[in-house]
């Protein structure tokens, strides 16, 4: 149970280093050009990364958990 709850935060937490990354990428709302800018590179990466790892890790978490007893209850083919 905590390997398949791990294993789909982990799935999460790469979607949200995904969208924090285009978002770098594509420079939207000029955050790449600020960071470029700043004299600590680290901050605000950080500070767009981690909440969107947590978020998207939370979100795929909270999916899976909701979907498991789907699974087991209405596939009776196996």
């Amino acid at each position: 149970m905590l390997f398949f709850m791990a294993r789909h935060f982990v799935y999460g937490v790469i979607a949200g280093i995904i969208v924090s990354a285009s978002i770098f990428y594509f420079d939207i709302g000029n955050l790449r050009t600020h960071t470029t800018r700043a004299s600590n590179k680290f901050v605000p990466v950080f500070l767009i990364t981690l909440p969107m790892c947590i978020l998207f890790g939370g979100s795929a978490l909270g999916g899976a958990l909701m979907m498991m007893p789907y699974g087991t209850k209405y596939h009776e083919d196996e």
